[in-house]
C-alpha cells in the first residue's frame, strides 16, 4: 500500500498537538498548587519524573531569560573549581569553575525561543530501557550492553522524523539541576549538550532514569524531530516506511552519524573521547565530597 508523505507529516502535527494541549493544560493545573520546592515536597514516580525534566526543558527553550536567576544563584555556590549543590547535598570537583555558567549565561540572553517540546511516552521507554541497563551494568554509554543503539531502542517503540540525539547527565536526581549540567556543559569547547537542548529542530523528547550502580543517577534524553507508532516498512527496509526513507541525520552526543535508512549503513564521524576517564556523551560524574 503506497504512502502518502502529506497524510504522514498530519498526522504526526495533529498528533503532536493533542498531546501538547494535554501537558499544557496539566501544567497550568499545577500553577494553582501551593508553592513548594521543585518536587514538591515528595519524592517523584518514574512519570513524574519525566514530565518534570520535559516542564524544565521547556521552560528554557520557550523562554530562555527565565534560567537565568539559576545560573546567577550557581555562580555564588563556587568555591575556586567545587560546586556545592545543596539540593542534591553534594559538591563537585568541575573543570572550568564559573567560567562555563558565565559563558551558559551569555548564550542564554542572546538567545531567541525555541518550539516546546513534546514528551512522547514511547519515546520514554526507550529512554527507560536505556537508563536501566547503563544503571545496573554502571556503564556510561550511548550502547547498550547487548550492543542496542538509540536508533535501535527509539524504533522498538515506534518511528521518529527528522533528526534524533541523545544526551545522558550523571549524578544528578532533581530534573532542574539535570538541565543546569547538560545547559551549562562544563568541560565541552563545543557545548554540544547546551546547543542540543535549544536545538529548533527537535519537537519531541523522552526521558528515562534511574539510579546507577556508580555514578548515583542516570537520566537519558532522547530527542527527535518526530515521532510516531509504528507502520509498515518499505521494500528492502526493516526500519522505516517510505516517507522516511531519505538521508537523514542524527547524533549520539559527540558522534555525528550520517545514516541511510533504507541501507542501513551509518559513516561515524571521530568519537571524541575527553581526558580523566570521561566517556563519549554526557560525562560522568565529577567526584563528589558530601555537604
Amino acid at each position: 500500500m503506497k504512502k502518502d508523505p502529506a497524510r504522514i507529516d498530519r498526522l504526526f502535527a495533529a498528533a503532536r498537538l493533542a498531546i501538547r494541549d494535554e501537558q499544557v493544560a496539566a501544567s497550568a493545573a499545577k500553577d494553582d498548587a501551593p508553592p513548594s520546592d521543585e518536587h514538591g515536597g515528595k519524592t517523584l514516580s518514574e512519570e513524574e519524573f519525566a514530565a518534570a525534566v520535559a516542564a524544565e526543558l521547556n521552560a528554557v527553550r520557550t523562554n530562555p531569560q527565565s534560567y537565568i536567576p539559576y545560573l546567577e544563584a550557581m555562580l555564588t555556590q563556587f568555591s575556586g573549581n567545587i560546586l556545592t549543590i545543596p539540593s542534591e547535598g553534594i559538591r563537585l570537583q568541575t573543570e572550568e569553575g564559573p567560567t562555563a555558567v558565565q559563558d551558559c549565561l551569555v548564550f542564554l540572553k542572546a538567545h531567541q525561543p525555541v518550539d516546546y517540546l513534546v514528551l512522547e511516552p514511547n519515546m520514554s521507554k526507550a529512554a527507560v530501557d536505556h537508563a536501566l541497563d547503563l544503571g545496573n551494568n554502571g556503564a556510561v554509554s550511548h550502547t547498550g550492553s547487548d550492543g542496542s543503539t538509540m536508533v535501535g531502542r527509539l524504533e522498538h517503540y515506534g518511528e521518529w522524523k527528522g533528526s534524533i540525539g541523545e544526551l545522558l547527565a550523571f549524578g544528578l536526581c532533581r530534573p532542574r539541576n539535570v538541565v543546569l549540567q547538560l545547559l551549562v556543559d562544563d568541560g565541552v569547547p563545543t557545548r554540544g549538550d547546551r546547543m542540543s537542548l535549544m536545538d529548533n529542530k527537535f519537537k519531541s523528547v523522552g526521558v528515562g532514569f534511574h539510579t546507577h550502580k556508580f555514578q548515583k543517577f542516570v537520566c537519558v534524553l532522547d530527542f527527535a524531530g518526530g515521532f510516531g507508532a509504528l507502520g509498515t516498512s518499505c521494500s528492502g527496509c526493516t526500519r522505516a516506511p517510505p516517507s522516511f526513507c531519505r538521508r537523514m541525520r542524527y547524533s549520539e552526543t559527540m558522534i555525528p552519524t550520517t545514516i541511510d535508512l533504507c541501507s542501513g549503513q551509518a559513516h561515524d564521524g571521530q568519537a571524541r573521547a575527553r581526558a580523566g576517564g570521561n566517556h563519549v556523551g554526557r560525562r560522568a560524574r565529577p567526584p563528589e565530597h558530601p555537604v
